[in-house]
């Protein structure tokens, strides 16, 4: 995940996909299970904050 990616749906997002990623070559049933769990919260979270934006993602919004 780059460092430089400060949208919090993308981090979300890249989240979710490395935990897909990890579970592709996860050999664990348990383990593939947990990391697919992981990457459906990352995605929830995403989609949450894509309807409803923190103050810091808002368009337009100055922190500081």
């Amino acid at each position: 995940m780059s460092a430089l990616n400060t949208n919090p749906v993308g981090q979300y997002r890249a989240r979710a996909h490395e935990a897909r990623e990890k579970a592709a070559t996860e050999t664990d049933k348990r383990v593939r299970a947990a990391l697919l769990t992981e990457a459906g919260v990352w995605d929830r979270m995403a989609n949450y904050e894509e309807k409803y934006p923190s103050a810091g993602s808002k368009p337009g919004c100055d922190e500081g």
